[in-house]
């Protein structure tokens, strides 16, 4: 913020606040879970951090969405029988 950098977990509560409060976040209507707030920020800032080329950083949201999906999926499993 205002030029400097901010830590690894700073900069992704940042963005993963930034998903949320100037866009309409996408849903997993099965689980009702936003997946991209908590997937690309981290992602973000993780790829910055090692100096990650796009199709890395892309392969890993990808991952991400897929993981958290799949985790809400096996919560909610229960309640849909």
């Amino acid at each position: 913020m205002g030029g400097d950098r901010l830590s690894l977990a700073g900069a992704t509560i940042l963005n993963g606040y930034l998903v949320t409060a100037v866009t309409m976040c996408d849903v997993h209507r099965s689980t009702l879970t936003h997946v991209t707030p908590e997937v690309i920020p981290p992602a973000l800032a993780i790829a910055e951090r090692d100096g990650l080329s796009g199709r890395d950083l892309m392969v890993a949201i990808a991952a991400g969405c897929e993981v958290t999906t799949r985790i809400g999926l096996t919560r909610f499993a229960g309640e849909r029988r």
